[in-house]
């Protein structure tokens, strides 16, 4: 047995995806193969109730056949039911270890095999048996959502937590800690020591959706944030960031939560996803006008590209005009852009939301000398005009805003718009 005890010591880590990788959530549908650097390879098969799991790193190998439905005991450390047929092998310097379960008759048959060789009944081949089967259990992620539940009642979210330090692959740890925040309100401590755990991952896939479940099924505190921050800091894949800003985007963005999405946001480097998470958050109705204000701020130090900042700030045009500081975010945003046509889509549009008090107004009349077409220059003031009202002051940075187009027939039209204004 000492040569299975050291396979779960060579197998604790992350597995890092390096072929196909494609599963669906659940023990009934899985088909995925992961390589690593270091030589070691996973093969893991399942279709409804037959699959086959492949371990293998140097001269070791663990093997897992089923055929039929199984369950496990209340303990999550024996088979309880089963369809058909269960194997499990382990090889290692040429020793070959097998354990067999069998229906026969209603009830299981148990089998253990030394290279083939039968072994006596007894507490010792039972131990073994066990063992074997737990090694493929914590090296596979099967039956997490049972064996999660088995430890809660055994000694609570604790014992769970003890129990995934023997975890044998992303996968597993992925898969007990959906089913352990699914399951189980967890404490700061228990948090911080899950969380410490999720840091041996490496795949991008399995820590994003990890993190996700942990963002989606406990409270977030203050002190939890940069822990959090801190093992996203892991995940490579901007698109894995997103993802997981989006799933977080769900959720009431108090405080604390808008530092851990700007936390991950600032890791975030594409455009594109940038501005995917940026809409989210700024599709959710708990989001204030200081959170707000801290995202457009920190989208205008990231974003560089012109389109997707302008769409940033579309999604952002109802609220230009909330309060001073948000005003001045969405005005830092802006000034990020450089194309003259995006400028003028996005100042009729902030112009379209009308109501805006005078000082926000004006403010987005200044804002038009930064378009360098005059076409584009005056169309935008055009949309100011038809919505901003008679106050005189606003006529006059009206006017001082036309004044600087080049084009005589442009600056014409542009002043032409408030002739009735005035009137």
């Amino acid at each position: 047995m000492e040569k299975i005890k050291t396979l779960a010591a060579i197998t604790i880590g992350a597995l890092v995806l390096s072929a196909a990788y494609a599963m669906s959530i659940g023990d009934r549908s899985a088909d995925f193969s992961v390589d690593s650097d270091t030589g070691r390879s996973t093969r893991h098969v399942v279709h409804g109730d037959r699959g086959e799991f492949i371990l293998k790193e140097d001269d070791i190998k663990v093997e897992a056949s089923w055929r039929g439905e199984f369950e496990l005991d209340p303990l999550g450390t024996d088979i309880e039911r089963l369809g058909r047929k269960f194997e499990i092998t382990h090889t290692a310097d040429g020793v070959s270890k097998r354990a067999l379960f069998e229906r026969s008759r209603g009830d299981i048959k148990r089998s253990y095999f030394v290279d083939d060789a039968e072994q006596a009944d007894g507490p010792e081949t039972d131990a073994a048996i066990t063992e074997l089967l737990v090694v493929f259990l914590r090296a596979s992620g099967m039956k997490a959502e049972e064996r999660v539940t088995a430890f809660l009642k055994q000694g609570g979210a604790d014992a769970v937590l003890q129990e995934m330090t023997h975890l044998d692959s992303d996968h597993s740890l992925r898969r007990y800690t959906e089913a352990l925040t699914e399951q189980a309100d967890l404490s700061g401590e228990q948090l911080t020591t899950l969380v410490a755990l999720l840091k041996n991952v490496e795949s991008d896939h399995d820590l994003r959706r990890a993190l996700g479940s942990i963002m989606d099924h406990e409270d977030i505190s203050a002190e939890l944030t940069p822990v959090l921050i801190d093992a996203a800091g892991g995940i490579e894949s901007d698109h894995d960031l997103r993802k997981l800003m989006e799933a977080f985007a769900e959720r009431s963005l108090n405080g604390e939560a808008m530092d851990l999405a700007l936390g991950l946001f600032e890791r975030i480097e594409s455009d594109y996803d940038l501005r995917i998470a940026a809409v989210a958050l700024l599709e959710n109705s708990s989001l204030d006008n200081k959170g707000a204000t801290r995202l457009l701020l920190a989208a205008a130090d990231q974003v560089e590209g012109d389109h997707d900042m302008r769409l940033i700030l579309d999604e952002s045009a109802e609220l230009y005009s909330k309060d001073p500081e948000l005003t001045a975010a969405w005005l830092k945003a802006y000034g990020a852009l450089e194309s003259d046509h995006d400028q003028r889509l996005i100042i009729e549009e902030v112009a379209d939301e009308g109501d805006h008090p005078v000082a926000a107004w004006k403010s987005l009349i200044e804002a038009t000398s930064a378009i360098e077409g005059d076409h584009e220059q005056r169309l935008a003031l055009e949309a100011i005009a038809e919505e901003m009202g008679d106050d005189p002051a606003l006529i006059e940075a009206y006017r001082e805003a036309a004044a600087d187009i080049s084009s005589d027939s442009d600056r014409k039209r542009a002043l032409e718009a408030i002739v009735d204004t005035e009137d």
